[in-house]
């Protein structure tokens, strides 16, 4: 399972809590971003929005955090993810 950050008007914003994954890497990247004065929003993503953000990233366990592709690359496009049960 993975949790998705965007960047959108200079805010890091991801799924609040009880739609995601709250893993340690998750509150980890939320506290660096804070103590680096970033401002942080938990709220529902959803995926026509990832085209507008300035920065999209995921974290995954067991692994770091990974850079997605660059905005602009239109071939890179995401499909949408399968509806949670």
């Amino acid at each position: 399972m993975s949790n998705v950050f965007v960047v959108m008007g200079g805010a890091l914003v991801t799924s609040p809590r009880d739609v995601c994954l709250p893993g340690i890497t998750r509150a980890e990247v939320l506290s660096v971003a804070h103590a680096s004065g970033l401002h942080t929003r938990e709220e529902p993503l959803p995926a026509h929005a990832l085209p507008q953000a300035e920065e999209v990233f995921i974290t995954t366990r067991p692994r770091a955090p990974r850079a997605g592709r660059d905005r602009r690359e239109r071939s890179a496009r995401c499909p949408a993810s399968p509806p949670r049960s």
